[in-house]
């Protein structure tokens, strides 16, 4: 089955509306750790976690390799299908939307800062191997706050989240994969869309799907330049005039 509508990957405030206003500085308790609620216990809940049983996958379908152009990429190990579940992942890190939102960007620093300090060795590891577009692009060092913001996705209740694995995953404005959430799990599911050749890269989309995913393809590089650094040379833009 094919998705039609892509998901919207969160992207960085506006610079323009951040406050220097210290004076309502926010504690830390306003901003709770994100916990995910278990499932409702019942007949229908239960039938969808064994059903869920089956949608693991057994061995990865996909390695992590550096690309001539665009840094670490995903490429299949084998066909992959349309519906086909290439990778199940839990979040790193969970911002809430009211964390996100925050024109402070010293608080939500502070706030990140906190949160991978809870980390392990290796999961903070993971976290400091990603790209900040931002930080490349002038030419200085990465900061926490532009690695999460270059690599999160939206999550449940309109949180931003990190999953390190999937934000191998490279844009293309016509992906083979798109990423679902599913709060019965507190995962996020990378899907086939399209069928996937082993050696061909796997890609989703950045773009906003009703909005820059559906326009022009000066829009689409504007769009992505701009909050990635990058000017999308996927096959679309590429054969577009």
């Amino acid at each position: 089955m094919v998705l039609t509508d892509f998901p919207v990957v969160k992207t960085l405030p506006d610079p323009k509306s951040i406050l220097s206003n210290k004076a309502n500085l926010l504690k830390d308790e306003d901003f709770p750790v994100f916990e995910i609620a278990d499932p409702p216990e019942s007949k229908e809940a239960s039938k969808a976690q064994e059903a869920i049983k089956d949608e693991t996958i057994d061995e990865p379908c996909f390695e992590i390799k550096k690309t001539k152009l665009k840094g670490q990429g995903m490429f299949a190990t084998r066909t992959i299908l349309p519906g086909d579940l290439i990778l199940r992942e839990k979040p790193l890190v969970v911002m809430p939307d009211k964390v996100f939102q925050n024109d402070d960007m010293d608080e939500v620093e502070e706030w990140l800062e906190k949160r991978l300090n809870r980390l392990s060795a290796e999961d903070r590891e993971k976290f400091f191997n990603l790209s900040d577009s931002k930080a490349e692009l002038a030419g200085e060092d990465p900061t926490i706050l532009g690695i999460f913001f270059t690599n999160d996705m939206n999550f449940i209740d309109d949180s931003a989240a990190l999953f390190p694995t999937m934000a191998r995953a490279n844009h293309s404005c016509v992906p083979k994969a798109d990423f679902i959430t599913r709060p019965d799990l507190g995962v996020q599911d990378l899907v086939a869309v399209d069928k996937i050749e082993a050696g061909e890269e796997i890609t989703i989309s950045y773009l906003p799907a009703s909005a820059e995913g559906s326009d022009v393809k000066n829009v689409r590089q504007s769009y992505t330049l701009e909050w990635y650094g990058f000017k999308c040379q996927c096959g679309a833009c590429l054969a577009q005039v």
